[in-house]
């Protein structure tokens, strides 16, 4: 069995969707903010993606070393970040760093 870049690239973006629901997920287990009902501030879940999440994904996908092309390990990483709002276009980003490999 073969696959196209453009089919690796969308069962990337995939598995990257995911794992986006789980994060979404503990988000609002844990409150995306706002007061709650004992009218304590809760801001939680928007200090989990913020502080922890988004810096240990731009960790591993090697974004802060611009210097280094992005290898097929990061890729993954780089969507997971996509999909929080951080990089370019997913499919764009996986295809070019397919094409580049």
């Amino acid at each position: 069995m073969s696959i196209s870049n453009e089919q690796l690239a969308n069962l990337i973006v995939g598995f990257a969707k995911s794992q986006n629901a789980i994060i979404d997920a503990l988000v609002h287990h844990l409150g995306k903010g706002g007061i709650n009902q004992s009218g304590i501030v809760n801001r939680d879940g928007a200090n989990f993606r913020s502080l922890s999440l988004i810096p240990i994904l731009e960790s591993y996908a090697h974004v802060e070393d611009g210097s280094v092309p992005p290898t097929l390990k990061d890729l993954p990483s780089r969507v997971l970040l996509q999909l929080q709002g951080v990089l370019g276009t997913a499919r764009r980003l996986f295809k070019n760093g397919l094409r580049k490999n």
